[in-house]
């Protein structure tokens, strides 16, 4: 049985997420290179584990509910 299906998965969400991160990492990585790179790193783990919460959440399709 197929546990993924592309039909209620929301692209929209994805696609605002995504672009989002990425806006998000881009000064992350300005900011971090004159504070602390620390941050840089800190913030990166957040970002994968916000990302796999998006596609976790994108993938459920509450039109069905």
């Amino acid at each position: 049985m197929n546990r993924f299906s592309w039909r209620g998965f929301d692209r929209e969400l994805l696609a605002a997420s995504l672009g989002l991160a990425i806006i998000s990492a881009v000064v992350m990585v300005s900011a971090a290179e004159k504070v602390n790179p620390q941050l840089a790193l800190r913030h990166g783990m957040w970002l994968v584990g916000g990302l796999l919460a998006c596609v976790s959440v994108a993938q459920t399709n509450y039109r069905s509910w």
